[in-house]
């Protein structure tokens, strides 16, 4: 295979679809065609990640080789690259690549694409956003079964926007560990990194029955990992969604146990900044943890960056005009998750930003048609003074609304589990 050709087999990778020529042209003259036959182990799990395949004719299998058998994870065909995580992390090959037709791979060295990617930068973020892409997505990843700074990795269990997080075993205790990943496509992304060791350095400033606890972090495979708690629930963002709303009794009871965590955290100095029933976990004890401290920051401000951050919803409206979060902020979205648990629906349905402020702005307490009958006039008190537009107003401390941190009913959450896993 000349030049020109392996120029075109590379026009034809969708994964390089945003590379320019330049680009196509380095990784072609540095590429070296293989032909393989059905059975040919062209990657070896456990070996060092020394080259990145390109299929460029044929079709072959990965497969995950760990303590309960061997594991098909994809196929891959004409067009796909594999290797990309071992090169990207600096990890030994966390799969085998099995021939399953005869073809033909480009090979590209790590020395040649190390050489490229100093040059070509673009190449190292297309490489890693196909390792980010492909970690969390399904039941069994590339990570499944591999043991890391002691932990070993059952299942990814979920994949945000900046992060995959998986269930794993502490070896030495046995205890399930939540290992939180930053995703590889922000691994080179500072301001990325920096709020993943915030969120880190902020867990370990607090230690509350009602937050998740952090065990520690860590780096490996070529990104963060932050260990923590593992909650084996619900949020209370899928008790709204798939009960309609909460009992009230136990709704009062996630508030009381929210409200007890935030008094201790900004008794810590910190901000939460992003209280919402999403980041609230119901386990199977019915006990209730406040979760995700993405975006927490200090209650002075020192750390805090000048854009608004958190999600508009639940934010109390003087932060869209440029105040920072603060333990009144805080305060104000238990109200709004208070009022969403016990009412099936957030106080404020407005759907672009304008109409939100203004309905925040206008906001009064709840009249006694406005809620289910079963909402006492108290907690119609205390919801408004949570969502009061004053801050001034608000309870400079939430142990002064007299709400209670209690556990929820165990059946509750099971029956919600259960919902779940019928979708």
């Amino acid at each position: 295979m000349d030049l020109s050709e392996r120029l075109d087999a590379l026009r034809g990778v969708p994964a390089f679809a945003g590379l320019d020529e330049a680009e196509l042209s380095a990784l072609a003259e540095a590429a070296r065609a293989r032909e393989f036959a059905v059975g040919d182990r062209l990657i070896r799990q456990g070996d060092p990640g020394d080259a990145l395949w390109i299929i460029e004719a044929g079709a072959a299998e990965v497969r995950l080789i760990h303590s309960g058998g061997t594991r098909v994870l994809a196929s891959v065909v004409a067009g796909d690259v594999v290797g990309e995580m071992a090169l990207v992390t600096g990890a030994p090959r966390n799969a085998d690549v099995v021939a399953t037709s005869a073809g033909v791979a480009l090979i590209l060295a790590r020395d040649d694409f190390e050489r490229i990617a100093a040059l070509h930068p673009e190449v190292v973020a297309v490489l890693t956003e196909l390792v980010a892409g492909r970690l969390g997505r399904a039941a069994q990843d590339g990570l499944g079964d591999k043991v890391l700074e002691g932990y070993r990795i059952i299942r990814p269990v979920g994949r945000g926007a900046t992060a995959v997080v998986y269930e794993a075993t502490a070896m030495a205790t046995g205890r399930r560990t939540a290992l939180k990943m930053l995703s590889h496509r922000f691994s080179r992304d500072r301001a990325a990194m920096a709020s993943f060791e915030r969120e880190a350095t902020m867990l370990e400033r607090v230690a509350h029955p009602s937050i998740a606890a952090s065990y520690g972090r860590f780096s490996a495979y070529g990104t963060r990992f932050l260990a923590i708690e593992f909650v084996d629930g619900v949020s209370g963002h899928d008790v709204v969604r798939l009960l309609g709303r909460m009992p009230v009794a136990d709704a009062l009871a996630v508030a009381g146990a929210v409200a007890d965590a935030l008094v201790h955290v900004h008794d810590r100095g910190v901000v939460h900044g992003d209280v919402k029933p999403a980041n609230v976990m119901l386990d199977r004890d019915g006990r209730v943890l406040l979760t995700d401290f993405g975006i927490a920051s200090r209650v002075d401000g020192t750390d805090q960056q000048a854009r608004v951050a958190g999600t508009p919803r639940y934010m109390a409206p003087e932060m869209f005009v440029g105040s920072r979060p603060s333990a009144s902020t805080d305060i104000y979205a238990l109200g709004c998750v208070l009022y969403e648990l016990l009412e099936g629906r957030p106080p404020f349905l407005a759907r672009d930003i304008g109409s939100l402020v203004l309905a925040k702005r206008r906001f009064e307490r709840p009249r006694a048609d406005e809620m289910r009958a079963e909402v006492s006039s108290s907690v119609r008190e205390c919801i408004g003074r949570l969502l009061d537009p004053d801050p001034t107003q608000r309870p400079s401390t939430t142990a002064a609304l007299g709400l209670k941190p209690r556990s929820v009913t165990p059946s509750m959450v099971e029956s919600v589990m259960q919902l779940r896993a019928a979708e």
